[in-house]
């Protein structure tokens, strides 16, 4: 990182929820997308972007030319989102266990919550969701917000033979997220979008601790505010948190100057069955 020299300070991170609502069967954001004008030509919604409200008449004849495939922009294939949802696998003990963990409002079985943790963001699964199904989604999702509580999880699921998910941002261009469809146990996705936070910013020695959750669009404002970069920029930046980002031994598109993202963190905390790794 660069930037300011100091003492140790805690930044305030944004609201998860304000700059955006995620889509739901597609990438990006509800306000955003590519939409046909009445003459044909392609534009983008919303006001997010620059591109937004620009008209690309050259899109569609593009990719005509591309695919070596004449593509007609009228031409409608109605999403039947959302598709049927697979009846949850429960157990009770540990649903139970669960309850002495959490509170109740972060413990939800809604089957649009529970399908929307169990496919990322590949063609094929927006292909699946629009218009076919998907086999096997998590039954039931968990919103932890601090590490004790995450070392109780991991623990309630290890007495109990149970399936833990982590869920970050939910890009998922690794399938990690994608549930076995054999697969028996009880399937818990552990969202950490809860734990979001830069604990604390250190100017003298360009470091920063933050949690697994934290998006990397609050992470890139959050630090650019006090003059800092973390270098790490892959494509799903908008998206994806650093725990995926870790857990994935991501790449960016300035890797070549700051490096992988495993060249950029100095230590990591993880919660494992066997315990507490640091």
């Amino acid at each position: 990182m660069s930037g300011q020299t100091g003492e140790r300070f805690v930044p305030r991170m944004p609201a998860p929820e304000s700059d955006g609502v995620p889509a739901l069967d597609g990438w990006g954001f509800e306000d955003s997308g590519l939409q046909v004008t009445a003459d044909g030509h392609v534009t983008m919604a919303g006001s997010r972007y620059p591109l937004s409200g620009a008209v690309l008449p050259n899109l569609v004849p593009w990719i005509s030319k591309i695919l070596e495939v004449e593509v007609d922009p009228f031409e409608d294939h109605r999403s039947q989102y959302p598709p049927h949802v697979p009846e949850p696998v429960r157990k009770e003990s540990f649903v139970a266990d669960l309850r002495s963990v959490l509170p109740a409002e972060r413990i939800v079985d809604r089957p649009e919550v529970r399908l929307r943790h169990g496919h990322g963001h590949t063609q094929e699964e927006i292909w699946a969701i629009r218009y076919g199904r998907i086999e096997r989604v998590p039954d039931l999702v968990v919103y932890p917000e601090s590490d004790q509580e995450a070392e109780q999880l991991v623990r309630a699921a290890a007495a109990h033979d149970a399936v833990l998910v982590p869920y970050g941002g939910g890009t998922n261009v690794s399938e990690a997220l994608r549930c076995p469809t054999g697969e028996a146990r009880m399937i818990v996705s552990v969202d950490m979008t809860r734990m979001n936070r830069i604990r604390w910013i250190d100017p003298r020695n360009y470091t920063a601790c933050i949690e697994a959750g934290a998006m990397g669009r609050h992470i890139t404002a959050v630090l650019e505010a006090h003059g800092f970069t973390m270098g790490h920029e892959p494509d799903s930046i908008e998206l994806s948190t650093l725990g995926g980002w870790i857990a994935t031994n991501a790449g960016g598109m300035k890797k070549n100057r700051y490096g992988n993202i495993g060249e950029i963190v100095q230590d990591v905390t993880a919660v494992t069955p066997e315990g507490k790794l640091e």
